[in-house]
């Protein structure tokens, strides 16, 4: 499709990037925008042309500051490419209609830097670039063996109806599937979590069910259900071992054979060798990022955090 200077930026370009990454979030922390491509005076320069079109504008309350879309921008992308954008800024949806209160903004703003990540890393994370697995009524999708590994947030999980009300409260931003297993991702951003301990369990038991006894059954095994922690830095995961700030039960019990942690990194390299650490895949040989995955493993590579066992 074809793109005026009245319209939206091009497809390949940071200000469409930008766009498309606003719509999938419904509010996009104006801090992730240093993860983008470009210097910063550049991608200043962007936001500004995108607000001037009226496609963006910038939400600040509570000390939290976000990039949100226009109505226009809104509509034009829905006609862009609708199975991309038609979920997320179609009717009630939480992204096309943000709630105010602080904790749902920020709620939103850790999805988004969670799916920056994944897509930093490699992984898909559109909607028309993987298959509807959440969906109500599953019928198999011969795509899925096809694609590389896919990160489903939070709101693409309760697709799957009713059944989701189990896990309301679950602190949880997505599940990442990938070849070797099946990662039920946490952010913590800058601080400890408080966790709500039933509703994370019953969402370990949601995707057992869903994912490794229903619908892939032939590639997971309930055993293959394993916990991500995403955070911002490295102290978060010394935090945990040493039950700073409270015991954080959920991480130390064993309720999860395998808990991996790592940092929402800028630099597109180590992210992609982060996750790829995570999932099982191999890497290059670089002497920097062997040390680095070395001081993650004995972080916070336990079979069990806490266990003293690599």
């Amino acid at each position: 499709m074809a793109h005026s200077s009245q319209s939206l930026p091009g497809r390949h370009t940071v200000g469409y990037h930008l766009l498309e990454l606003t719509a999938l979030s419904g509010e996009f922390p104006s801090d992730q925008l240093s993860r983008l491509p470009g210097g910063e005076a550049y991608k200043a320069s962007v936001v500004q042309a995108l607000k001037q079109k009226r496609l963006l504008h910038t939400y600040y309350r509570d000390r939290l500051r976000g990039y949100r879309l226009t109505a226009r921008a809104k509509k034009l992308l829905a006609a862009d490419q609708p199975q991309r954008f038609c979920f997320c800024l179609a009717g009630s949806a939480e992204t096309n209609h943000i709630k105010s209160e602080l904790f749902r903004r920020q709620r939103l703003h850790r999805i988004a830097e969670a799916t920056v990540t994944m897509q930093q890393a490699g992984i898909v994370v559109f909607r028309d670039e993987k298959p509807d697995i959440f969906c109500p009524v599953w019928q198999g999708d011969p795509r899925f063996s096809a694609i590389p590994p896919a990160f489903y947030n939070s709101r693409e999980i309760k697709e799957l109806g009713t059944v989701t009300v189990k896990i309301k409260g679950a602190r949880s931003v997505g599940v990442l599937l990938a070849e070797k297993g099946v990662f039920i991702t946490y952010n913590l951003g800058n601080a400890l979590m408080k966790w709500q301990y039933r509703a994370e369990l019953r969402t370990k038991a949601l995707m057992q069910t869903i994912l490794c006894r229903e619908r892939l059954p032939e590639q997971y095994a309930p055993e293959d259900v394993k916990g991500l922690l995403l955070g911002n830095s490295m102290e978060l995961a010394a935090g945990i071992l040493s039950g700073e700030g409270g015991k954080q039960y959920l991480l130390l019990d064993g309720s999860y054979d395998h808990f991996y942690f790592l940092t929402n990194i800028p630099d597109k390299g180590k992210a992609l060798y982060c996750i790829a650490f995570c999932i099982g895949h191999r890497f290059p040989d670089d002497p920097g990022i062997f040390r680095f995955h070395i001081l993650l493993r004995l972080a916070c590579g336990f079979r069990r955090f806490g266990s003293g066992r690599l």
